[in-house]
């Protein structure tokens, strides 16, 4: 039997902004952050999933929602191991108070791999599963699937709502066929 690539949808969260509202974990989007969710929504209504994951941070929490709105179907988990890591390096610009916060929030590598190591335990063959996470989370997956040491991380542009792609054979990765693509929105409607 010909093994099928396991296919991996990542996408980024919607803007965020302001304060942490009750009950839930960081920045909720912004206005502008749930209308990037409900297109890049639209963009993914005809694909099917096997399982759709998110981080329980509420920017993703509420994109994936809008994702879900779709796929009402599809199995559909929340996760606190694939919140946002902190890579300083990535982050240009912080100061030391937004690194500390973000510091505080973040997820761990540790927890990274846990996550990937129960990914490919309990998906494989053929399989599309969608992950709406971070985009410093998104570089990292990139970089581990690649098995390269994740020092320095992957300089990627990993745009609100962006959508990249990735294709796995026995868990190491084959081939990336999109990266940051955002095509669903119009020039403005992203930073």
């Amino acid at each position: 039997m010909e093994k099928k690539p396991l296919t991996l949808y990542l996408v980024r969260h919607g803007e965020a902004g302001g304060e942490s509202r009750p009950d839930e974990v960081g920045p909720p989007l912004t206005a502008r952050g749930e209308k990037q969710a409900a297109k890049v929504a639209r963009r993914l209504a005809n694909q099917e999933f096997d399982h759709i994951y998110s981080s329980d941070m509420s920017r993703s929490y509420h994109t994936a929602q809008a994702i879900i709105a779709y796929h009402a179907s599809t199995p559909y988990t929340v996760s606190a191991d694939i919140r946002e890591v902190s890579v300083h390096h990535v982050l240009p610009g912080r100061t030391p108070r937004q690194k500390a916060i973000i510091d505080r929030m973040a997820g761990s590598e540790k927890s990274v791999k846990k996550f990937l190591r129960q990914l490919l335990k309990n998906h494989g063959n053929g399989e599309k599963i969608l992950l709406a996470i971070h985009g410093n989370l998104i570089r990292l997956l990139l970089y581990k699937l690649a098995e390269r040491p994740s020092k320095r991380g992957l300089p990627l542009m990993i745009t609100n709502t962006s959508l990249s792609v990735a294709h796995l054979v026995d868990g190491v990765l084959d081939r990336v066929e999109l990266v940051n693509c955002v095509k669903h929105l119009k020039p403005g409607e992203y930073a």
